[in-house]
């Protein structure tokens, strides 16, 4: 008796508040080609989000590395600014650019652990850095942060224009397959990371309906229009529905 008695009191007196700290998570994944796997010289915009555990403002240095285990190389950079300013309680989403510039063979495919790092600069919160590690495989799907969800280019979605640093946007609308498990109602939107120079025509396609044991892909149309001011950026598509389902996906593209 006396011992529980103890751990009573000792609870009601322990807490303490927890902190601060750094929390990354991996919320957007990439969009492949129809084939659905990491190929070689292609690169594929990974998201994570980070949220700051912390009662005050402050400023973060945010940094990413490629980890190769086995043969090949990999190369991953950050391609929003490497300085992000996080408010109290609040988060950010920061994009990470991965290519594997040489993959091995069927036999035994490279593989690549990203890292995402972020460390707080500015110096009166103390906040405890946080981190976030992505293990990718070549020649295979890379994980997605909903693994219910998956979108793809479709066969006329301009996969012939796509080069190692994204896709290069032609006169005509991109096609996208969306793979869904869960049956039910679904809608697709897209924005882009800078719309300078670019404008998004209306999604054709969308909304569209998941029957029970449909596993076919829904194809989606996004028209994509650039001015002689658009540049390189990443196109977001996020599919929403059904069973509580929100899952964001990225595609880097050129004009």
């Amino acid at each position: 008796m006396p011992t529980k008695t103890l751990n009573k009191v000792h609870t009601k007196l322990g807490t303490t508040p927890a902190p601060p700290s750094l929390d990354i998570s991996y919320t957007m994944g990439p969009i492949t080609g129809p084939d659905k796997v990491i190929g070689l010289g292609q690169s594929y915009a990974f998201g994570f989000n980070i949220t700051a555990n912390t009662n005050r403002d402050s400023v973060y240095a945010v940094s990413a590395i490629a980890l190769v285990n086995g043969r090949g190389q990999w190369t991953a950079q950050i391609l929003d600014p490497p300085v992000v300013p996080i408010p109290a309680h609040k988060s950010a989403t920061v994009l990470v650019q991965v290519t594997a510039t040489t993959i091995g063979d069927t036999i035994q495919p490279s593989r690549c652990e990203v890292v995402l790092s972020a460390v707080e600069i500015s110096p009166v919160t103390h906040v405890i850095p946080g981190q976030a590690r992505l293990m990718l495989m070549a020649l295979y799907p890379p994980p997605t942060p909903d693994p219910r969800v998956h979108v793809v280019l479709g066969d006329t979605g301009a996969q012939d224009n796509r080069f190692g640093s994204g896709l290069q946007v032609g006169l005509r609308e991109i096609e996208f397959k969306v793979f869904v498990t869960e049956p039910g109602d679904y809608t697709v939107t897209a924005e882009l990371r800078d719309p300078t120079g670019w404008t998004i025509g209306s999604i054709l396609g969308s909304p569209f309906h998941i029957a029970a044991g449909d596993t076919a892909g829904k194809s989606v149309f996004v028209p994509l229009k650039h001015a002689v001011t658009a540049r390189q950026t990443d196109l977001f598509l996020t599919v929403a529905g059904g069973p509580g389902i929100s899952a964001k996906f990225a595609l880097p593209i050129m004009p």
